[in-house]
């Protein structure tokens, strides 16, 4: 279920930015985001090149944080990460935007909402310490995160802008 979706322009071309909430994994016990980046005209009636997608959660059955890019996984423990300056936020700001992405501007869209949501995953995680690792906490990080959408999307148009703006670092 698409949760919502920023967009802004810049040169001859609109940047599209989508936040969803899957369903289907919750069902699993996994939170997961998926997040998609695109390109339009700027009157955004035409697609330009083939979207970009993402996903960030965390799966309950083995306490994994995992971010899923480019058809690759990356995985850490989730009990091993405490605050969203740890080295899994860093890293995820050291990647170049071109890596991530064939054009930069949307390799930054794709960087910033993976590390504001890898961040935010991380605050509701430490907000939920009280719960024990079952389907209950998966549901109360995943209703934290929820909470928190607005602030996401402001954290993510800041990160974006700041990458774009530093071309692509």
């Amino acid at each position: 279920m698409e949760i919502t979706t920023f967009s802004y322009s810049y040169g001859k071309n609109r940047y599209n930015l989508s936040f969803a909430w899957d369903d289907k994994a919750l069902e699993d016990g996994v939170i997961a985001f998926p997040i998609t980046a695109w390109i339009t005209s700027s009157d955004g009636s035409e697609k330009i090149g083939d979207p970009l997608s993402a996903k960030v959660g965390v799966d309950q059955n083995t306490g994994m944080l995992f971010i899923d890019v480019k058809k690759r996984r990356f995985e850490i423990p989730l009990k091993d990460v405490f605050h969203e300056d740890t080295v899994v936020g860093q890293a995820i700001e050291k990647v170049h935007a071109s890596f991530i992405g064939v054009d930069p501007v949307t390799g930054c869209l794709i960087r910033a909402g993976l590390s504001t949501s890898v961040g935010q995953i991380i605050k509701c995680k430490d907000e939920t310490a009280t719960e024990k690792w079952t389907l209950e906490r998966v549901h109360a990080i995943g209703g934290c995160l929820k909470k928190n959408i607005p602030k996401m999307l402001m954290r993510t148009a800041f990160r974006a802008a700041a990458c774009v703006f530093k071309a692509g670092f």
